[in-house]
Formats: C-alpha cells, structure tokens, sequence
C-alpha cells in the first residue's frame, strides 16, 4: 500500500499525518509556490515605487517609443494608441472610470 501512495504522491498532496513526513516532490513544490510569491510579491513592489519615481506621461511616452518605434506625439495625437494615452494623461474625467466597471454601467 504505501508503494502505490508513494507512485501517487505528486499528484495527491498526503499529510504530515499520513506520511510521517513530508514526500520529496511536495517540498520541492511547495519551495517552488513560496518562490513564485516572492517574486510575484517584489515584482508588485516595484511597480508601486514606479509611480513615486516617474510621472504618467514619461512612462507612458517611453512605452509608445518602444511599441511605435519612434517618439510618440501626445500633444497632438495622431495614433489610436497615441489617442487612448492622451486622455489617460490629459483627461481625467471621472464618468470614465465608471463607463470601464460592467457592474456599475447595468445600473
């Protein structure tokens, strides 16, 4: 019996109780799950100190340039991307956000 659990082991995660300890294959998954948190956990970090470091239009121009391949034009937008991030720098209405939540739209 516990030959066929030990086959089965990574596709049933057992218990302290049941195995008397931890099988080798769930260790190794569980370390990988805590370091994909972590990563996950600093990668959100970053991006929240992003917004403190640089401002809504130089994030937004530096990514056009990269997607567009040249300098992008927010003044006088040209582009249906060029368009979209002129109004998330320029225009800040606040019936947008509502118009973007489903829920609040049926209402």
């Amino acid at each position: 019996m516990k030959q066929i659990a030990s086959i089965c082991a990574p596709q049933f995660r057992q218990t302290q109780a049941t195995w008397g300890a931890y099988h080798p294959a769930t260790i190794l998954e569980d370390v990988i799950n805590t370091l994909t948190f972590i990563a996950k956990y600093c990668e959100y970090g970053l991006k929240v100190a992003r917004c403190f470091i640089i401002n809504d239009a130089r994030f937004h121009t530096q990514r056009l340039r990269i997607l567009l391949g040249r300098e992008p034009d927010l003044i006088h937008p040209v582009t249906l991307n060029e368009k979209m991030c002129h109004r998330l720098i320029y225009d800040r209405n606040p019936h947008y956000t509502q118009l973007a939540d489903k829920l609040a739209v049926r209402d």
